[in-house]
């Protein structure tokens, strides 16, 4: 088969004839792209494209590039220049659309291979300018161009996969060619070297023993449902995801938030070193419009860094605490940013509540331009490595059923309220967890923590992994953008992975948690990447569900179940799980236009 982008890219135009850069002409391209309908009208929005694209990207002042650079690599465009706000705006809303789900699913509906290489060749022109040397666009860049290229040869005849590939006929297409080959035989040969395996997957590294070792036609097994059914249920739950998750102008503005409460901290301890770091479901991708803004406010200096313990028994030393509510007990700097906060008048900030005296102390915050929820914690460092942990494995599935189906669970369990750890249920965290854990278990995520995966990386990078130790944690996985990147594209080529549809791990996810996981014998481990037998584990408690916590390894997460000594909040949890798989079964005998229906009697109060 013929290389999905070759012969298929037009040159750009000669940098004379290029006008000013047109700014507006490219956001209403981008706009037009995600609204094609037909191969025409899709020819014709990217020709657009590639024009306006080749004006912005002629800029030759290096200057406003690094400026909207270094604004993209910190999210916010508070610290970029006026002058360079326009190329930051053009830069972070075209490559958000060439990565979005939006433009995966336009490409699909319109099934066309002309315009899918259409969209690589724009892909390939913006990797090939000043911003392909952006550290935030290019690994993005490089996951559009990987899917993309691959839907291309899908989309081609039959009888084109039989003919031989014509061969390079220019100096460039040799290089093409050449670099393709080798980045084959390295992939080839890395894969080989891991455990002695000829090649991906391994156990205990892409998938457990207990996973996706099946053949692919059992890991892509409908659960019994038609295939329109299943291309019915997906659709409805892609469409519920899709409403539920935030906007790109809504995270533009919880970064915002982050930006203004860092300020704040750099004014209030100037070169000592702290920072205020993102963690929760803005980190992860996971966030929806009404999601509470989680940050962590790090410290660097010795009691900067105490952790909550140290300041409650330094609080006992001297005798105890004042009646006010924890003076002794919050750190210093959370007290000073608490009244660095408040000063002036009008305030971005309200404070709601300071939770000194805490085993993670935080401050509970409204931003009031935006009403947006704020808790800000003190040195949880472990919740932001969980974040970045989680995040990979989001952005890991080149398919992105992730984030849709993570949405959809905790849309679920909110609408049930079995969502609130303080109420003898589980955290939205615990929920996120399981969703990841399943599908470590169904082969579409790998263990971003196994050994054999580490070493690989390791090998991959030629040095090391660095050694990270928080409070008294150890903690290793692996979150390379472009490393990541190339064992997806591996998984995705060589088809050794599981291409179930969303619908069919909706009904598989209910259906493992309430009927085939064995909650007495073993517990969630998604580091481990398989059931962690209870036996040995201190933190577990006989008769009680298990999820432990990826880096605090004697952590359970179901410890806020029974805190009354009785298991009510879990009988409910098994309860609602057994209810939601019985109603995706019932509708499956339904026929599919009923299973819209029967999604929102699940996601339903």
């Amino acid at each position: 088969m013929a290389d999905a982008s070759s012969g298929h890219e037009e040159a750009p135009p000669d940098e004379d004839s290029v006008g000013p850069p047109d700014f507006a002409g490219l956001t209403e391209a981008m706009r037009q792209l995600g609204s094609v309908k037909d191969e025409a009208s899709g020819l014709a929005c990217l020709s657009r494209l590639r024009e306006c694209l080749a004006s912005v990207t002629a800029i030759s002042d290096e200057a406003l590039w690094e400026a909207a650079f270094d604004g993209l690599v910190a999210g916010s465009i508070a610290a970029v220049p006026s002058e360079a706000a326009p190329l930051y705006a053009a830069l972070k809303k075209l490559t958000i659309k060439l990565h979005a789900n939006k433009l995966k699913k336009t490409v699909r509906d319109v099934g066309s291979p002309e315009f899918t290489k259409g969209v690589v060749g724009i892909i390939r022109q913006l990797e090939r300018s000043p911003a392909g040397r952006c550290k935030w666009v290019k690994p993005k860049l490089t996951r559009a161009n990987q899917y993309f290229r691959s839907q291309a040869r899908r989309l081609l005849p039959d009888d084109d996969s039989d003919s031989p590939s014509p061969p390079p006929s220019g100096p460039a297409e040799r290089r093409r060619a050449k670099a393709r080959g080798a980045r084959a035989s390295a992939a080839t040969a890395e894969h080989a070297a891991v455990e002695g395996a000829p090649a991906w997957p391994v156990a205990g590294w892409e998938t457990s023993p207990h996973s996706a070792a099946a053949p692919a036609a059992t890991r892509d097994a409908r659960h019994g449902m038609s295939e329109g059914a299943d291309a019915s249920l997906t659709k409805a739950a892609m469409d519920i995801a899709r409403m539920a998750l935030a906007t790109p102008e809504r995270v533009d503005e919880y970064l915002a938030i982050a930006a203004e409460l860092q300020a704040v901290a750099r004014r209030l301890c100037r070169g000592s070193g702290h920072r205020v770091a993102l963690y929760g479901s803005v980190a992860t991708g996971l966030a929806s419009a009404t999601s509470d803004l989680d940050c962590v406010f790090v410290g660097s200096g010795a009691r900067a860094s105490m952790t909550a313990d140290d300041v409650r028994d330094e609080a006992r030393e001297r005798g105890g605490k004042s009646r006010r509510r924890g003076v002794f007990a919050a750190p210093p700097p959370m007290k000073n940013l608490e009244r660095e906060l408040t000063k002036g008048s009008p305030t971005a900030f309200r404070v709601v509540e300071a939770i000194g005296f805490a085993r993670i102390p935080i401050l509970r915050l409204v931003h009031t331009p935006t009403k947006t929820d704020i808790d800000l914690s003190f040195n949880s460092v472990v919740g932001v490595h969980n974040s970045r942990l989680l995040h990979s494995y989001v952005c890991f599935d080149m398919l992105n059923r992730v984030a849709p189906l993570v949405t959809l669970v905790k849309r679920w369990a909110k609408a049930r309220r079995i969502n609130d750890s303080s109420r003898d249920t589980l955290s939205s965290f615990a929920y996120t967890l399981m969703v990841v854990f399943f599908l470590q278990q169904r082969g579409v995520l790998p263990n971003l923590q196994a050994p054999g995966l580490l070493r690989a990386y390791e090998r991959w990078r030629g040095a090391p992994m660095p050694a990270v130790t928080v409070h008294g944690f150890k903690l290793r996985y692996c979150a390379d953008e472009e490393f990541l990147g190339k064992l997806a594209e591996f998984r995705l080529e060589s088809r050794r992975f599981s291409t179930e549809s969303i619908g069919s791990l909706l009904l598989g996810f209910f259906t493992y948690y309430a009927s085939v996981f064995d909650w007495e014998q073993h517990a969630v481990s998604v580091r481990l990447g398989r059931p962690r037998p209870r036996k040995g584990w201190e933190a577990g408690v006989r008769g009680r569900m298990g999820i432990e916590d990826p880096f605090e390894n004697e952590r359970d997460l179901c410890a806020t179940l029974g805190k009354n000594g009785r298991l009510r909040g879990q009988e409910r949890i098994f309860s609602e799980l057994g209810r939601a798989r019985d109603i995706l079964m019932r509708g499956m005998s339904g026929g599919a236009g009923e299973l819209g229906a029967v999604l929102e009697e699940l996601l339903g109060k």
